[in-house]
């Protein structure tokens, strides 16, 4: 739910639903985490309880890149990045690959379960292998498309057998296989950068991520760290379009920018 609310928000230009996503991810971060960032399944009548599975997190995971791409705000970067540090911890298999379906601190069952089909929700591995394609477009590090390409081996052999099983596993190949297109916006000021992401908006862009880049912005260097190397001539909100992680000159002017994106 955060998650599409956070895309409807940023689709209608509707702050209102931006603001609800943010309130629902607010709760989870003050009701159903443990004081050691554990994720809790469950509240009631004022109690979290039961740890949470796969699904939790990928979901969250999902929200908080959703929310980046509509707010820009580098904290929700960072959290998708730091979750995704225990989502690995807690459900990766390391011999087999994959996502097992509850953590590895929660009570040991006969069998643990890891499941990748797409029923009517997308299964946790499927959104696992979106979140993972989509920061490694935005963050340029690699090593979340290696940890893509592990994953989607893993489930290869069933996805072939049963493809239509496998919608959203399928939806992150085809962005995996589509040249990526990153553009990122250089400006003093968020708001100055409005004009130029409005232009990105107007379009549905699947294959597209925006990184917008306030100046010694030191959580987004440290999470992009060759974002600092880019120059910007003068105080004016610049963007770089780049396709595959190689950029065009930067631009200024709205009218060449619209331009660039038809």
């Amino acid at each position: 739910m955060a998650a599409s609310f956070a895309i409807g928000g940023r689709i209608f230009k509707d702050k209102s639903l931006i603001d609800a996503a943010e309130n629902a991810v607010s709760f989870i971060r003050t009701k159903l985490t443990r004081e050691d960032r554990r994720l809790l399944a469950r509240y009631r009548d004022g109690e979290a309880g039961i740890p949470a599975f796969l699904d939790d997190y990928a979901y969250l995971q999902w929200a908080y890149i959703e929310l980046y791409q509509s707010t820009f705000d580098p904290g929700y970067l960072v959290d998708a990045v730091s979750i995704n540090v225990e989502i690995n911890r807690l459900f990766l298999d390391n011999e087999k690959g994959g996502f097992f379906f509850y953590g590895n601190d929660a009570e040991e069952l006969i069998a643990r379960p890891k499941d990748a089909y797409d029923g009517a929700m997308p299964s946790g591995n499927s959104v696992m292998a979106m979140n993972l394609l989509r920061l490694s477009r935005i963050t340029g590090d690699l090593s979340f498309t290696n940890s893509y390409e592990n994953l989607l081996r893993t489930f290869s052999g069933q996805i072939s057998n049963t493809p239509l099983g496998y919608i959203y596993m399928l939806a992150s190949f085809l962005t995996y296989s589509q040249p990526s297109r990153e553009i990122i916006l250089f400006s003093d000021e968020p708001e100055n950068a409005l004009p130029f992401v409005n232009v990105i908006r107007e379009h549905y862009n699947p294959f597209t991520t925006t990184v917008l880049y306030e100046k010694n912005c030191s959580r987004l260097q440290e999470l992009i760290p060759h974002i600092k190397d880019y120059a910007v001539p003068d105080g004016k909100t610049h963007a770089y379009v780049c396709e595959n992680f190689t950029c065009n000159k930067p631009v200024s002017d709205l009218n060449e920018f619209i331009r660039m994106m038809s």
